[in-house]
């Protein structure tokens, strides 16, 4: 029996379809495509544990855990905006709103 601990959900999947055992989920109670949408699910547990010797159609036991990493979450801006980019304008010296008297270059809210 291979060692599924720390594995995702699709991983476990190919390993079991490879290995010719049956996967059989111990818990949470939740359907394989849920568990398998997110790859913050993880094997826990498992029994038999790894290398216990098993037979092809044999079944395996997992639990899996679903991981919160550290931007898992809350997915509103924790924090103020940040600041407005500014672009630069090249401005024409012939154009009268320019103007000689004003720099050749300004910057506009983007």
């Amino acid at each position: 029996m291979p060692d599924l601990i720390g594995l995702i959900p699709q991983a476990v999947l190919r390993i079991a379809d490879s290995g010719g055992f049956t996967l059989a989920i111990s818990s949470p109670e939740l359907p394989i495509e849920q568990l398998t949408s997110s790859a913050r699910w993880q094997v826990t547990g498992q029994d038999p544990e790894a290398g216990a010797g098993r037979f092809r159609g044999d079944t395996v036991a997992v639990t899996f855990r679903h991981e919160r990493g550290p931007d898992a979450g809350d997915r509103e801006p924790s924090g103020p905006p940040p600041p407005r980019r500014r672009r630069a304008v090249l401005l024409d010296p012939d154009d009268e709103a320019d103007g000689p008297d004003r720099p050749a270059l300004r910057s506009v809210d983007h």
